[in-house]
């Protein structure tokens, strides 16, 4: 009877601790997939990496390593290895640089697989960069594509006797950055964000609204045109062909008529009343110095007031919400199904709160007219 007691106790305490802290489940299919088959199959001489690393991810992966019984570099347990928490570190945002490849021949990796669905959509051209990158490098060797999904490269300094049983997906043919936004607006929210939020704040400084999509996607790609995904000294490119497209902006009709029968002072006070800024008196007056005795033109004192670091921060969230409508839903916030701006309030309100942008793009991600538009891997 004592025993007993001590068993209920027992139990009671671990639903106690399960109701306190409960464990999350994480589903993963039951049976192996296809490039999980093939590893099964397949003599390598060091591990596996999937990617994207991090995460439930990497617990699929593990589910998946019971079937294939191979080396799994991106596993984890409770904790990660130093080598996972690097690759997470190599991959987690931005551009993915070259430094992941050459950790993945010293670990040594022997296959790496690419899991195209947990791919983030506005993630999609870091990743076809990068392997476009060390194919052209002959780093890594593509061998083929299972179930319509998942990719399969082999790191070739650790198999070089593998070869290829497929030709390249489409997708990892390069082309300029005008092209890929045109076909996947999502991308405006990849490796260019900065120059989407620049050219933003351009209309925000210059207007006091913010831009319409049709209108903004068409600029965008203009502004983008000819820069090649990938290329060496991309930002420079990107940069110098804003500043050309700025130096047009203020020829237009709508520029003109806002702006030409203002002298300097008055130009400069209109751009940062649009802007919603606090610029310091004495600032101002060097502004409008400089345009006077042309050390400014009109353009580059515009350009130092869309990158002036209170307007960057201050705008930062709002373009980031307008730029989800944009690339994923390929509309403005206000029009049908939504007819006004309670949506993106909401959005906007909810960014600022929790400060999670990735938040941000799961919710779109997962609405209905996104999936309309959503590319295939």
């Amino acid at each position: 009877m004592k025993q007993q007691s001590v068993f209920i106790v027992a139990c009671v305490l671990l639903l106690i601790e399960f109701n306190g802290a409960p464990l999350s489940i994480v589903r993963g299919e039951s049976f192996p997939d296809a490039v999980t088959l093939r590893m099964k199959q397949t003599t390598m001489r060091g591990g596996i990496v999937y990617l994207p690393a991090g995460g439930d991810n990497n617990y699929r992966y593990m589910l998946r390593a019971a079937d294939h019984q191979k080396p799994l570099i991106v596993g984890t347990s409770g904790f990660n290895s130093p080598i996972e928490d690097k690759i997470e570190i190599l991959t987690r945002e931005g551009a993915i640089k070259d430094e992941l490849m050459t950790l993945l021949e010293s670990v040594p990796t022997s296959y790496l697989i690419i899991a195209n669905p947990a791919v983030p959509p506005e993630r999609t051209m870091d990743y076809q960069v990068f392997l476009a990158r060390q194919l052209s490098a002959g780093r890594l060797r593509y061998i083929n594509r299972f179930d319509g999904r998942d990719d399969l490269y082999a790191v070739v300094q650790n198999e070089p006797q593998a070869s290829s049983e497929a030709t390249l997906p489409v997708s990892l043919s390069i082309g300029d950055w005008a092209g890929m936004i045109h076909d996947d607006p999502v991308l405006m929210l990849g490796q260019p964000l900065q120059l989407s939020q620049r050219l933003y704040r351009l209309h925000m400084v210059t207007t006091g609204s913010m831009p319409r999509f049709s209108e903004f996607k068409t600029e965008l790609e203009e502004i983008s045109r000819g820069v090649v995904v990938g290329a060496e000294g991309n930002d420079e490119l990107l940069s110098k062909s804003f500043g050309e497209f700025v130096n047009k902006w203020i020829g237009t009709k709508g520029f003109v008529d806002s702006f030409a029968h203002l002298d300097d002072v008055q130009y400069v006070n209109q751009l940062i009343q649009n802007a919603g800024i606090s610029v310091e008196s004495d600032v101002r007056r060097q502004f409008s110095s400089n345009l006077s005795n042309g050390q400014e033109t009109r353009a580059t004192a515009l350009l130092k007031i869309v990158d002036h670091p209170r307007f960057i921060e201050k705008e930062n969230n709002r373009s980031l919400v307008l730029l989800h409508y944009f690339g994923y839903l390929r509309r403005n916030p206000d029009d049908p199904p939504d007819g006004d701006l309670r949506g993106f309030n909401f959005w906007l309100d909810d960014l600022d709160r929790n400060h999670s942008p990735d938040k941000l793009a799961s919710a779109f991600k997962q609405t209905g007219e996104y999936h309309q538009f959503e590319k295939k891997p």
